[in-house]
């Protein structure tokens, strides 16, 4: 289970690393959300009585950081 994670994120972060960098804002966000998906459920794991099933907190919290940047108009990468 651990190798299989370990050999899907060696392939995966240099492909999101390059789309950040062509993409910017876009998969910047993108990348938020995945990992505001995986503290949620690593705080999932140590407290199981903890429910969160709404999307919309999935994509709020990947959307925040990149779209306050945005807003104040400042490059993420420039």
């Amino acid at each position: 289970m651990l190798l299989k994670r370990v050999i899907i994120s060696a392939i995966f972060i240099p492909v999101f690393i390059f789309l950040i960098l062509v993409g910017k804002v876009l998969f910047l966000s993108l990348i938020c959300a995945i990992v505001a998906i995986g503290l949620v459920e690593f705080y999932r794991k140590i407290h199981p009585d903890f429910k969160l099933k709404s999307l919309f907190l999935y994509v709020a919290l990947g959307l925040f950081i990149p779209i306050s940047v945005y807003f104040k108009g400042e490059e993420i990468i420039p």
